[in-house]
């Protein structure tokens, strides 16, 4: 059995549904309300959901009032807002020691001639990898 979240165009409600061949039961209405109508709900209730689901698909007939067919429905994430991972970029500064300053001399000195100057990175290469900003609402 496939679980998808769906939700019904006829109405605009997010719904837990069952994938049955070419059309997509909704769980909850298909329950009585017995099973949430978020996904989060449906998979915190584990093995109980699972099985009351099991047992809604195999008695659904062709034509049953809560068995919608593709066109009826917009496919959703499969857990929609489970939850945004916080990737707060650490606060970095740079170091305060001398040699560390942009135009200050390192491993040289003025007798030797050596003119390496070491320069602090620019604020870009700080910035939030791709991977860690939070998806458009």
């Amino acid at each position: 059995m496939k679980l998808v979240s769906l939700k019904i165009k006829a109405s605009g409600a997010p719904t837990v549904g069952a994938v049955i061949g070419e059309a997509y039961l909704d769980l909850h209405a298909a329950s009585g309300g017995e099973l949430p109508a978020t996904m989060i709900g449906f998979l915190e209730q584990g093995e109980a959901a699972m099985e009351r689901a099991r047992a809604l698909s195999a008695d659904v007939a062709q034509g049953h009032e809560n068995l919608y067919q593709e066109h009826e429905v917009e496919l959703l994430a499969p857990v929609p807002k489970a939850g945004q991972r916080s990737c707060t970029p650490p606060v970095i500064s740079p170091p305060t020691s001398p040699s560390w300053r942009p135009g200050v001399r390192r491993n040289g000195s003025p007798t030797t001639g050596a003119t390496s100057t070491l320069s602090i990175p620019p604020v870009s290469w700080r910035r939030l990898p791709r991977w860690c900003r939070a998806a458009p609402e």
